[in-house]
């Protein structure tokens, strides 16, 4: 009887062990998307660039494998991974890019649902056509 006490105890530790562990989900990119879609919109229909700045930056940042092989631009996958990121992950939004590069910066057209009507924006990100620099957010506008 003993060796089946000792036998569930070991099997007990491994449970409460194995789960601590947490798993991260993968993107294609090798990075977890956190972006919070409701904050975002608002951000957006008010044209708060300080407020946008601090949301999108930290996802642009995760965008930074530079395609060597294109001929449009260093960012263009980033950019078509960040637009897929924004259409996937939030519902009121549809993303695409304007102008992509034109020159060391890149537009992306959001048409955003409030509440039925829909508004127009357009981000600036600035696309630097060279090795380690990431994409980064410059403005918003109509």
């Amino acid at each position: 009887m003993k060796i089946n006490y000792i036998q569930y105890l070991i099997i007990i530790i491994c449970l409460l062990t194995a789960c601590n562990e947490t798993e991260e989900p993968n993107t294609m990119l090798g990075n977890t998307p956190t972006l919070d879609c409701s904050i975002l919109t608002t951000n957006l229909l008010d044209l708060n660039e300080a407020s946008l700045q601090s949301i999108l930056n930290p996802e642009l940042e995760n965008f930074n494998f530079l395609d060597q092989d294109n001929n449009v631009c260093l960012h263009d996958n980033n950019l078509r991974e960040f637009v897929s990121l924004l259409n996937d992950n939030c519902e009121n939004l549809t993303a695409s890019i304007e102008c992509a590069c034109c020159p060391e910066m890149s537009q992306i057209s959001i048409q955003i649902d409030s509440t039925g009507i829909s508004v127009s924006r357009i981000l600036d990100l600035l696309t630097p056509n060279e090795n380690g620099a990431t994409l980064s957010f410059l403005g918003i506008h109509n």
